[in-house]
Order: C-alpha cells, then structure tokens, then sequence
C-alpha cells in the first residue's frame, strides 16, 4: 500500500514524448518540455486506489482524464511513453519516492491502434547528496512557517567553504556570505558547483572568496521566491529571522549586512530582488539576473492590470511565452502561453502541478479557506483572468508598482543596493517588465536629493535569458570581491 502526502491530491501521469530532433533520447519524465510541448494525460487517484494492485484506463474517452492535446490522432511515429504516480510527495512529479513505469517505446500510425500499457513498478530512488571537503548540507526546522501552514518546513541549504575559511593563521575568522537563490527547478544542490570553483586554484582570483550559501526555494506547489504569502508561509521572514542567525552562528559568518549578499538566476533573481527590497537593512547587496515580471503591466506579454484574457491578445492571437532568436530582430515563438499552461493544467487540474504559472499563482493568490488550495487567477481551460484575484492578491507582489507607492523608501534601495541585468531579447519576455522598471527607478532616483549611487537596472542588448548569466558574472564578480574584501570582521 502507498501512502501519498495528506494535503497533496495524487495523480496519475502518463507522459509522452517524440523520439526525434533535439528530443531524441529525452525522459519523458523531464515533462513539460518548454522547446516543444509534448502530449501528457492524467487521471485523480483516491487512498483507496492506492491499496492494491490496479489497472487504470487513460485516454480521451475516459471520462476522469484530463490530457493536452484532446486527442492522439495527429499523433505519427516513434514516441516514449512513461507513467509516473505523483503521490505530491514534493514539487514536481519526478520527486525521489514517486512510483514509476520504465520507458517505453510507442509507434503511432493511422494504420496502428493507439492503444498501450505501462507498469508503474518501481519507485524513483534518493538521490545521494555529494561529499567535499569545503561542503555542507544543512535542514533546519522552521518553526513559524510550520506552524502557519500546519505541517513539517525545513530550511535546506548547501554550503560551500573558501579554502581559507580551514586556515587557522588566516587573517578573517568571520566570513561574509553570498546567499544563492537558484531559479525554477533548481534547488540548494548547486552548492556542489560553486564548491568545485571555490577548491580550484585557477579560480580564485575571480570567484568572490566568501562563504557561499545556495538556498532550496521549493515547495511541493513550486518555487516560493522568498516571498512571505497565504500558501508558502512566511518564506522571507523566516529566512532572516530564523535561517540567516542559525546560519552566522554555525559559520563564523559576519552578522551585519556589509557582509551579506544576495543573488538569484531568473526565478532566483526575482527573489533576491524581493528580498533586498523587503529587507533593505539585512542584505548589503542584490545582484539580480533576468528575474521574474517585476512590473506586472508587462507579465511577460500579458497586461495584468488591463488585460481580460491570459491566452489571447486583442487580436484573438495566442500570446507568447518563449522564443528563440533567428536574427537580429527576429524571433521564433517556441511555446505559447495557451500550451503552456495546457501542459500545467493536464499535469494538475487543480493548479498544484509545481510548474511555472502554479508557482506563480501560489505565490501571489491567496488561499481558498474550503478547498486550502491557491485561489485561481485565472481559468485553466479558458484564460479568463480574475480581475478580484489580481487586484487583491497578486498587486501586492508587483515590485515597480511598489516603487511608485513609495519611492522615498524604495527608490533609495534601488540607488544603493540593488544591480539588476537583463537581456533584451529574454527567452520569457521578462525584458518587458524591466524595461518597464527601469524608467520607473530612473524617474524616482532622479527626484531624489542624492540621486548618484552604485545601484542599475539595465538591459543588455542582444543577451537572452541563458547568454545574460555569463555576462553578468563578468560584471558582478569584481564588485562582489571588493565588497566581501571590505566586509567587517563582525
């Protein structure tokens, strides 16, 4: 008998992918594929499904599946098919414990029937957390966010040593830290990467040498942000309130904000902005790339505060999500954000899948007091946005909205604390919304009565969404090594 997390609603997946062109050879497991949306049924499964050995029919005359695209006839050739039990043991449904067929291959053909089994048989294995001599793994209970959401949260984080924090004759006892806000679908087990630079001597005249901390920001409905909201709980508070302390105990890490610093990829770097700007005096220093809509009026391509429908433009025009440049001022749309979120919706109907738009949604929403999950703020099926939702919820997580209620508290931050790069040809359109942010924090710092300091918000013309993480490094690295040269002992 299985045993599936109490909140979580279970789900059978039955996930399919073309074995041709650049998804040859993909696990169909890595689901949804981003560069071209893939077929994915499922089906709810009750505790008492799950008390025996059962047979389980999916397809697109079974009245419980839900599945993307409706049908399977346009479907021709080789294809592999796996089946996954997402018990909502953890975010996503390739979390470690989640009962798993092996892959297998399917050919579709008009000639051929579209029929086939899978066997859900074995069970997805721990991965082992990797050993170095410059490397910890840490879980931390966290009390105010268990207690707010009614069951277990643990702080994660890996930790990552400069060879010199081992050096007893070395002049710093006290270190400054970086904090590491991976993007979506990373998580604190990066840290292995950056204890890898931090023991190669050929690096140690570029990477910052401070104590790396890579956070975990995942929660079994997705990437929190280290935001503090109804459904994640009290994510920033309890990060400085109780993680960050624990952390400069255990570590000899300098406890004042000239030695903390904050950074984030994408999804991380709207966290780090996030929580540079919410906790201005605990942080000395954001370093933020391509990160999530920081202006909600340019939500990727979609106007939330005027826009009624998430699918589809004024035009009755699919809206994009991601693209791929083909020349200097033309690109190619990958993915639409109707098959976006179709792919979500055939996951979790319910809105729990874990991936991007439910992430977003439980960050932002609140929470549905009958059902205890995210409030929609929009439909799944038909796009419709939930102007209440919206207006109520999400608004209060609208960054440059913020700046404009209240430049002279946020607009000084922006001045001094914040460097912020994105490429203007960002694979998810989040160039909009900095454009966008950038002349807000222009206009506020210049009404200012010092309006010069070390802080930006800038494009940077031609990068997208995975070429801009080089270019920033270059930029930041030597600043980040002055700042924890100059950082206190204590």
């Amino acid at each position: 008998m299985l045993e599936s997390n109490r909140d979580a609603r279970p789900r059978l997946l039955v996930l399919l992918c073309e074995n041709k062109g650049r998804l040859s050879g993909r696990d169909p497991l890595d689901a949804p594929f981003l560069e071209r949306p893939q077929p994915i049924l499922s089906m709810p499964i009750t505790s008492a499904m799950l008390a025996e050995p059962a047979t389980f029919l999916l397809g697109p005359d079974e009245i419980d599946t839900v599945m993307v695209p409706e049908r399977l006839d346009h479907l021709s050739g080789g294809f592999l098919a796996r089946a996954v039990l997402d018990l909502g043991l953890a975010r996503g449904h390739a979390a470690t414990g989640n009962p798993v067929s092996t892959i297998t291959s399917v050919e579709f053909a008009p000639d051929r029937d579209r029929t086939f089994d899978l066997v859900v048989d074995r069970t997805r294995p721990a991965v082992e957390l990797p050993t170095a001599s410059n490397l910890k793994w840490i879980e931390l209970d966290s009390p105010s966010i268990t207690r707010t959401l009614g069951r277990p949260v643990r702080h994660r984080a890996g930790v990552a040593f400069p060879p010199a924090y081992f050096d007893l004759d070395a002049k710093r006892r006290f270190w400054p830290v970086i904090y590491v806000i991976p993007g979506f679908g990373g998580d604190h087990r990066a840290a292995t990467r950056y204890a890898a630079m931090l023991r190669d001597p050929s690096m140690r005249s570029y990477l910052p040498q401070a104590v790396w901390v890579v956070l975990d920001p995942n929660d079994r409905l997705g990437h929190h942000g280290f935001a503090d909201g109804d459904n994640f709980g009290p994510r920033g508070t309890a990060l400085v309130a109780e993680f960050i302390p624990w952390l400069e105990k255990r570590f000899r890490l300098v406890p004042d904000s000239k030695g903390r610093f904050v950074t984030g990829h994408s999804s991380g770097g709207w966290s780090s902005l996030w929580l540079q700007l919410q906790h201005p005096d605990v942080f000395g220093g954001c370093f933020s790339s391509a990160p999530d809509p920081v202006d909600f009026a340019a939500f990727g391509t979609v106007d939330l505060g005027t826009d009624a429908n998430l699918f589809e433009d004024a035009d009755s025009d699919p809206r994009a999500s991601y693209r791929a440049p083909l020349t200097a001022d033309r690109d190619h749309v990958m993915m639409t954000i109707p098959e976006e979120i179709g792919m979500e919706r055939a996951l979790a109907p319910d809105f729990t899948s874990g991936e991007q738009w439910a992430a977003w949604n439980a960050m932002f929403s609140g929470r549905d007091a009958a059902s205890g999950l995210p409030l929609a703020a929009f439909d799944l099926e038909t796009g419709l946005i939930d102007r209440t939702v919206i207006e109520r919820d999400w608004s209060r997580y609208d960054i440059a909205a913020m700046l404009r209620a209240d430049p002279e508290r946020i607009a000084p931050v922006f001045r001094d604390k914040v460097r912020l790069l994105c490429g203007d040809r960002d694979s998810f359109y989040l160039d909009l919304a900095v454009e966008r942010l950038a002349k807000a924090v222009a206009e506020a710092r210049s009404r200012l009565e010092s309006p010069d300091g070390p802080g930006y918000v800038e494009l940077v013309p031609g990068a997208t969404h995975g070429t801009i993480v080089p270019i920033a490094m270059q930029r930041w690295y030597p600043e980040l090594r002055r700042l924890v040269a100059e950082a206190p002992e204590r």
